[in-house]
């Protein structure tokens, strides 16, 4: 049987998690601080999963939504660049 307890978190921590949708294909990124939901990116019809986050809140994310890994920081959206010549 699941339970549900809270842990403690000290004060400035981030933390991002990966979930996707029941009824429908696609993936949702929950991202935390202080133990509080700040915000939720939400993919339809893609699968995109966080990877780290930073100790201010810059998500690292990956998926088939972005042509190479991207950076995530309030709200707007960076394509990440390889070394030239790189796919």
């Amino acid at each position: 049987m699941w339970g549900r307890a809270a842990w403690p978190v000290p004060p400035g921590v981030w933390a991002v998690g990966n979930g996707s949708f029941r009824w429908t294909s696609g993936s949702a990124v929950l991202v935390w601080k202080d133990g509080q939901l700040v915000d939720q990116l939400s993919f339809f019809r893609n699968v995109v999963h966080a990877s780290d986050v930073n100790s201010s809140g810059v998500v690292i994310l990956t998926g088939h939504t972005f042509p190479a890994a991207s950076r995530w920081q309030a709200g707007v959206y960076t394509t990440l660049r390889g070394w030239q010549g790189e796919h």
